[in-house]
């Protein structure tokens, strides 16, 4: 699906983002940021998770049927993890699509973390900016395994690309982590689950 007569498809690389896009209409920058980013976000969120769901089912084809890759993303985009676990706050910081999408996949795949993000409008946010760069943010839970670790909250910037058919891609996206520790302490035999290697150089 591409643009035609104010009707969306919503594109990242060369792939259609969302099902449900062609019903997102740009009536204002507002209105259509925010419609655009209840519907890329879940989108987005879903390819990752396919990932690791692929790895459990056949390891020697971690990507299986999903179309993640670089191709979702800037040549030059960047992204920056940002990880506390209690005190200890550490950062990653990679640049290049296939750096980045690596990133991301090891994220799910390696240290099987699960972003669930909230997809209400509480949770996703979305403006298109006079650029033309649509500014994505999410928050949400993180899960591994079968435990709640902590809470994330990720930024996107997505900008098109006219060497795509002027499809969307990922620019740069934020992605901090922290791990529930400052909730109740009662609940901590829960969120002892969450991985310690997060804050450290080897979570990678």
């Amino acid at each position: 699906k591409q643009w035609y007569q104010r009707r969306v498809a919503i594109t990242a690389g060369d792939t259609t983002v969302g099902s449900k896009a062609s019903d997102v209409k740009k009536d204002n920058n507002e209105d259509y940021g925010q419609k655009y980013a209840e519907q890329w976000a879940p989108w987005f969120y879903d390819l990752l998770k396919q990932c690791g769901v692929n790895m459990i089912q056949d390891p020697s084809q971690p990507h299986g049927k999903s179309d993640w890759g670089d191709h979702h993303f800037w040549s030059d985009s960047v992204l920056n993890i940002e990880v506390t676990c209690g005190s200890q706050k550490t950062e990653e910081n990679h640049s290049g699509a296939l750096s980045v999408s690596r990133r991301l996949f090891s994220l799910v795949v390696r240290e099987s973390i699960y972003l669930n993000p909230n997809l209400d409008r509480n949770g996703i946010k979305g403006k298109l900016e006079p650029s033309g760069m649509v500014i994505v943010t999410t928050s949400g839970t993180v899960h591994r395994n079968s435990h709640f670790v902590g809470i994330f909250n990720q930024a996107f910037g997505l900008l098109r690309d006219p060497s795509v058919n002027n499809n969307y891609r990922i620019k740069f996206t934020n992605l901090s982590l922290r791990s529930a520790d400052y909730l109740s302490p009662s609940q901590s035999n829960v969120y002892s689950s969450y991985p310690s290697h997060l804050a450290s150089s080897t979570w990678r």
